[in-house]
């Protein structure tokens, strides 16, 4: 009899585990791209089910509603991993404007984890396409005449909190430039073409990166000294 009991005991614990996955596993498609990831853009593992990542706090803390993932501009606009990209760059909606039943929204084979700030875009030719978005900040690059400075100038609505800098094509900071509160209005910065260790970077693209606590924008130019 205890045999019995233990095995029951056993298959209804299996059985609970199971279904409260296959329960779960619907959130996947309530995401742009979802089916890209699977339930490793919430977790830390493709099965599920376990400790959720960073990603996967934010949704289930402020952006569940019935047990409902709701994806729209505010969840789109955050970059919850820390990696300096938006959930919507992330998952190829920067805007947060797909619906559930639409078409996966830009290129899947460009989809990056948001929950993983070890997986982020890489900022290839194709930037204007994937990351065309509104710039509420109004940032505005001119190069000097002797090419030796960048302007970067932008404009703030309200006082804010504002990180500025220089990234790659990788996504990673070549020069931060000022990350400090700014009252509102029109805010010019020069940039003399040298990264955090005071070496002149190579020519190229880059990427003018600036992050509020309410959106993160990226700019493409090219450098050419």
């Amino acid at each position: 009899m205890k045999y019995y009991t233990v095995f029951f005991v056993g298959l209804l614990l299996v059985l609970v585990s199971s279904n409260d996955s296959f329960a779960k596993a619907f959130r996947v498609g309530q995401l742009p791209n979802g089916s890209k990831l699977g339930c490793i853009s919430c977790h830390n593992s493709q099965n599920g089910g376990d400790a959720r990542n960073p990603f996967g706090k934010e949704v289930g803390t402020k952006f569940l509603v019935n047990g409902n993932v709701q994806w729209g501009p505010e969840l789109a606009k955050l970059d919850s991993d820390g990696d300096g990209f938006t959930n919507g760059q992330e998952l190829q909606d920067p805007n947060g404007e797909w619906k559930i039943g639409s078409p996966a929204p830009g290129n899947p084979d460009l989809v990056t984890n948001p929950g993983d700030p070890a997986s982020k875009p890489n900022l290839n030719g194709i930037f204007d396409a994937i990351y065309a978005m509104n710039d509420p900040y109004e940032i505005n690059i001119t190069q000097n005449l002797n090419f030796s400075e960048i302007n970067i100038s932008y404009n703030l609505a309200k006082n804010n909190y504002v990180r500025l800098e220089i990234v790659d094509l990788n996504g990673y900071s070549v020069k931060l430039i000022e990350s400090i509160e700014k009252s509102e209005g029109r805010h010019t910065n020069n940039w003399d073409g040298r990264n955090d260790a005071g070496a002149t970077i190579s020519d190229g693209v880059y990427f003018i990166r600036l992050s509020t606590p309410e959106n993160t924008i990226l700019k493409k130019f090219i450098y050419n000294k």
